[in-house]
């Protein structure tokens, strides 16, 4: 590694060293170029990869040789495929932090990832070198999967995350020209230069580092409150990870770490971390697919659960009478109404089952011209349909069926490559449908008060009154039916427009 020469990508394409200003950078993106709303910035960090797979009759014995009956390459990493799926949305923009590889593959890589919309600026770039790759032999005999690993790049350093973010944490130290100097008795306003910071955790230490130095510095500049910090809690065998919990707003479980620590129902698991997390936080945990899998959200601050069963195609759309999907698809056929059974941790009533809908679900957000909520191929419920107690107090444990795809892991995915990312499709729904008047805002926010009074709110990409709000619970509809209908492709293109086609408001 030591003749190795890591760089942004920006500046390997610049006739300058060193990183460019946040100014000079790419223009903003946005699938729709009619599109003049509000932006989200979303930057990701994690580790992109090429996974190989060959499919074989049965798997060689050694020094023979045999012929593969097929051969298919394509784009893995959690942070680069979450990315992928929320560059399709109007409003949202995708960054990506990671070290890449500079040769001949890599570059094709990157225009990849630029061409569907991921902006690859704050990445780290080794000239010369390849990208990591990881080949997976398939037996078609017995099924088994043989994987074999390559990473010739160094993981990203703390110093290198923040001095590939540098232009965009602090641009005054990247600007050409300096602007006009404060008065030492007024404190600077700055605005949050980003909406929706989310962390694979691959490294425990270098994560934790890179989590407090942000959030160090956000809390010093007054942005804290109009920021979301993200983890990916999946790989089961990770030590350690628990320790990045407390310095985060949402949690992203897989079925495979809850599992691990030996939970066979969603509610129970998430529960047990309440300790962990921060008492503002969101915890969700995807159970995988089908109608044995499904998904459960936890809100601490408002103590709200709820969970649905996997997506299944229906067939034939179905709405709530008068919600704004019922209107999106007029003239579309005719719609068959289907309640679907809901209760809520915070009320423990069975004001959701019976179909009604809340003025919001926090009791502190409206419900107007909301993007979606109606049911399509899914269930929401109560474990075994008991109500939760009525004082709210997160206790007590479910029961719930096992079952369902785990998440995708590092060693190449899921055996089948339809199925592959859908946990990645998942997160990306959730984050996107979180953020269409959620997050950031109260009571989703980090406690500590920002140090300025015209520093508070929300952040410049989710303001009030320019985005229709969604509720929880429709953000789990969203983000389980995207993994869902990510499960019958192959890549994460037309995700979107399928969403919208079948009528959901985005």
């Amino acid at each position: 590694m030591s003749r190795l020469r890591g760089n942004t990508y920006e500046s390997t394409n610049s006739s300058g060293s060193g990183s460019s200003s946040a100014t000079a950078a790419n223009p903003t993106y946005s699938s729709s170029p009619n599109y003049t709303g509000p932006i989200t910035r979303v930057i990701a960090s994690g580790t992109l990869f090429l996974i190989h797979t060959i499919r074989v009759p049965s798997f060689p014995y050694e020094s023979a040789v045999v012929r593969a009956q097929s051969v298919t390459r394509r784009r893995g990493g959690s942070a680069p495929n979450i990315l992928s799926c929320l560059a399709q949305f109007d409003g949202l923009e995708s960054n990506l932090v990671a070290p890449l590889g500079g040769g001949d593959e890599g570059k094709t890589v990157v225009r990849e990832l630029e061409s569907g919309g991921v902006r690859t600026r704050f990445c780290q770039v080794w000239n010369g070198a390849g990208v990591p790759g990881a080949w997976v032999f398939q037996s078609k005999a017995n099924g088994s999967r043989t994987v074999v690993q390559h990473n010739p790049l160094p993981d990203l350093t703390h110093e290198e995350f923040v001095s590939n973010l540098g232009p965009l944490l602090v641009p005054e130290n990247y600007s050409v020209s300096p602007g006009p100097q404060n008065p030492p008795h007024l404190q600077t306003v700055y605005p949050a230069p980003f909406e929706w910071l989310h962390f694979e955790g691959r490294s425990v230490k270098t994560t934790l580092n890179n989590l407090q130095g942000i959030d160090g510095l956000a809390r010093d500049r007054g942005w804290r409150d109009k920021v979301v910090f993200s983890l990916e809690v999946g790989k089961k065998g990770r030590q350690g990870v628990e320790a990045l919990i407390p310095h985060v707003d949402v949690i992203f479980f897989s079925k495979a770490y809850a599992m691990s620590h030996g939970y066979t129902s969603p509610r129970p698991f998430l529960l047990s971390m309440t300790p962990l997390a921060p008492p503002h936080s969101i915890l969700i945990v995807n159970w995988g697919l089908g109608a044995q899998g499904g998904a459960a959200i936890l809100s601490i601050p408002t103590k709200e659960y709820f969970q649905s069963s996997g997506w299944i195609d229906p067939g034939i759309p179905s709405s709530d009478p008068g919600s704004p999907i019922e209107q999106n698809l007029a003239g579309v056929g005719t719609l068959v109404g289907r309640r679907s059974p809901v209760s809520s941790v915070h009320s423990g009533s069975n004001f959701w089952a019976d179909g009604h809908r809340s003025s919001s679900s926090a009791q502190t957000h409206g419900s107007g011209g909301m993007g979606a909520g109606y049911d399509s191929g899914w269930d929401m419920y109560t474990v075994d349909g008991v109500p939760p107690p009525a004082s709210g107090h997160l206790n007590g444990a479910g029961a719930g069926g096992a079952g369902g795809g785990d998440a995708e892991d590092d060693d190449g995915g899921e055996d089948d490559p339809m199925m592959s990312g859908t946990h990645d499709a998942f997160m990306a729904g959730m984050i996107y449908a979180l953020t269409r008047g959620l997050l950031p805002g109260s009571p989703w926010t980090s406690a500590q008060a920002s140090p300025n009074p015209n520093t508070t709110g929300r952040g410049k990409g989710v303001m009030e009154g320019e985005r229709s709000k969604w509720r929880l619970e429709e953000c789990l509809r969203f983000a389980t039916e995207l993994s869902g209908r990510k499960a019958r492709r192959k890549g994460f293109g037309g995700l979107k427009d399928e969403m919208r086609s079948v009528g959901w408001s985005i």
